[in-house]
């Protein structure tokens, strides 16, 4: 028995055993933590998927808003134009 089991070992190449153990041993000492999560989807001063226009790339659709204050941004799909990431503090966004 003590032979099978030596053999199973040397089966499993070494960097996969090793890798097992990181996570184990990550995941006993570290806990995930909770990220809040609004139960509006209003971010910042604009909402997920609210109409927006812009004077160079037409119409859009909010998509994501990371940031805040003067660093705020927002990710927006348009029609025409694809998907761009526009500063707040420069885009001089209409809303529909």
């Amino acid at each position: 028995m003590a032979q099978y089991t030596l053999t199973l070992w040397l089966e499993i190449p070494i960097l996969l055993i090793l890798y097992s153990l990181f996570f184990i041993l990550y995941s006993l000492f570290f806990k995930p933590v909770a990220i809040k999560k609004s139960n509006n989807s209003t971010i910042g001063t604009y909402k997920l998927g609210q109409r927006v226009r812009h004077a160079k790339f037409g119409d859009g659709v909010v998509l994501q808003v990371d940031g805040d204050g003067a660093q705020e941004r927002v990710q927006i799909n348009f029609a025409q134009a694809g998907m761009k990431w526009l500063m707040l503090s420069y885009a001089k966004l209409e809303r529909l």
